[in-house]
């Protein structure tokens, strides 16, 4: 199995989003339609990392969805918290979003470095160490930039922590996110100059314009560092923040379906034509503006029509537990072909998939939900500053001690 550089989706919070009817303060409602979306787009991911090459060679846009999700969800919780409150509360919003991810993330690096102590060549664990730190903070993706210019790390071949680079660009996005909306909406508010949500809106409207011109720039000089940038990526976490803010929605049922159906039909062509497309430039539109589609559609009507294909148990579930799926999904391609001592047969991919999503829902049962509910540092946000350094901690070590296994140390000169 050749594995091509991972690129898989970013955990986002739960699927409750403005009511269908509704605009960005509305009450939220669970949105099948979103958790549908998410499914598809880690099994996009999932399945082209498993049959590089194969018949969804374009799998690769599942991150774009997830992207365009992120930017949606969390700027229609924002929105709602300013109109409701008048503030963001930051301190309990990074709370959240820690005991949230990182249980599951610090679980799943841990394991991955112990599946690589066990299976992969000792030359390769000082490159799988620096990158499972790095994922731990949150840098991925500048160290897969980075190592794009690098011929050496090239030709050592991909880590079991690459697929946290989007991951990485996603909380860097909402390092800013929260604290820019509401800067925004009081600027409005204090100079007396229109209404918040129309300075919401031009705002989000020209940080897209300028981060799509910048990818397009950036993809046409060097696809390959492009691709894993912050500010290449930023316009489509926006695009989904418009369609959050109403821009876009339809306003008629029939419309709304029309766009649903024209989102999906974008997505199934990206994933099976898109072969070689150099991300993100212009080819990235499609994926993006298909996804802003499905969840504008779907936030103006009722019924789509697709319930019966997007609202089944298994679809759902797959939604629910895609974060799990994602963080488990890569180690296990990359270490599959060691533990064998050879390459891998359809057969035992499919049940090797067939495990992650096993896997994941596990874990999803007995790590992230009970994050989610833990009450007492939500309610503190200091506390939960020492959990999430604590289980930050956690891989950080389990990745230096792989390297100290491997001869390597950070403070090495």
């Amino acid at each position: 199995m050749e594995p091509t550089a991972p690129t898989t989706p970013p955990a986002t919070a739960p699927a409750a989003l403005p009511d269908r009817a509704g605009g960005p303060g509305s009450s939220p409602v669970l949105r099948r339609d979103i958790q549908a979306l998410r499914a598809v787009a880690v099994l996009l991911v999932v399945v082209d990392h498993f049959w590089p090459s194969g018949l969804l060679a374009g799998g690769y846009v599942g991150v774009d969805l997830f992207f365009v999700v992120s930017g949606y969800l969390i700027t229609g919780h924002l929105v709602r918290e300013l109109t409701g409150t008048g503030r963001v509360a930051l301190g309990r919003f990074y709370a959240r979003r820690a005991l949230r991810l990182l249980p599951a993330a610090a679980l799943v690096t841990a394991v991955s470095a112990v599946l690589v102590a066990l299976w992969l060549p000792q030359e390769a664990w000082t490159r799988t160490a620096v990158e499972g730190a790095g994922s731990a903070l949150y840098v991925q993706n500048w160290l897969m930039a980075l190592s794009t210019l690098s011929e050496a790390a090239a030709a050592a071949g991909p880590t079991p922590f690459q697929h946290y680079w989007s991951l990485s660009v996603e909380e860097q996005f909402y390092l800013l996110w929260p604290a820019l909306l509401p800067a925004v909406a009081a600027g409005a508010v204090r100079t007396g100059r229109g209404d918040p949500r129309r300075r919401l809106l031009v705002a989000v409207a020209a940080a897209s314009a300028v981060s799509f011109a910048v990818g397009v720039v950036h993809t046409e000089l060097s696809s390959q560092t492009a691709y894993f940038a912050t500010w290449t990526r930023v316009w489509e976490f926006g695009v989904g923040a418009l369609v959050a803010l109403g821009a876009g929605v339809p306003r008629g049922p029939r419309t709304a379906r029309a766009a649903v159906a024209a989102g999906w039909a974008g997505v199934a062509a990206c994933a099976v034509l898109y072969r070689g497309v150099e991300f993100p430039g212009v080819g990235a539109l499609v994926p993006v503006l298909a996804a802003a589609a499905i969840l504008a559609g779907g936030q103006a009507a009722d019924r789509t029509g697709l319930e019966p294909l997007t609202d089944r148990r298994v679809v759902q579930g797959i939604g629910n537990a895609s974060y799990s799926v994602y963080l488990w999904h890569w180690p296990l391609v990359l270490v599959l072909p060691h533990a064998l001592g050879r390459e891998p047969g359809h057969a035992e991919r499919a049940l090797l998939v067939l495990g992650v999503l096993l896997l994941a829902a596990a874990t999803r049962r007995w790590v992230e939900l009970p994050g989610t509910r833990w009450r007492a540092p939500r309610a503190r946000p200091a506390r939960a500053a020492g959990v999430a350094a604590a289980l930050t901690a956690v891989p950080v070590a389990a990745c230096l001690a792989l390297g100290a296994a491997a001869g390597w140390s950070p403070l090495a000169p």
